[in-house]
């Protein structure tokens, strides 16, 4: 089962500021974060995860996502970042949909 859009969304916030300031993270952390931090979206990953697990969901439906995006990569059982001159640093945007502060465009 698939979460909605919306909670969907909820996860993504959640989960890129916590990578962008971490790292490194693995599918157990984000799922400590999620009990702590935003109970009501767990129950609906729960919910989407009944037939293999919320922290196996996580890892295998919402961050390998990720890791197609080519920004995040699992190596030795965690997930961390990979950066790539195409994508920002904090966001992981592509760059040429970050706003930049000031107005300032992409040279």
């Amino acid at each position: 089962m698939k979460l909605c859009e919306k909670n969907q969304q909820l996860f993504n916030d959640l989960a890129i500021t916590y990578i962008a300031n971490n790292r490194s993270t693995t599918s157990q952390e984000i799922f400590e974060l999620l009990e702590k931090n935003n109970p009501k979206l767990l129950k609906h990953i729960i919910k989407a995860s009944k037939k293999i697990g919320p922290v196996a969901y996580i890892g295998r439906n919402l961050l390998a996502k990720y890791k197609k995006e080519g920004w995040l990569v699992y190596k030795d059982k965690s997930w961390k970042v990979n950066l790539v001159q195409e994508r920002c640093a904090q966001c992981f945007k592509p760059l040429d949909k970050v706003r930049f502060a000031g107005g300032f465009t992409k040279i």
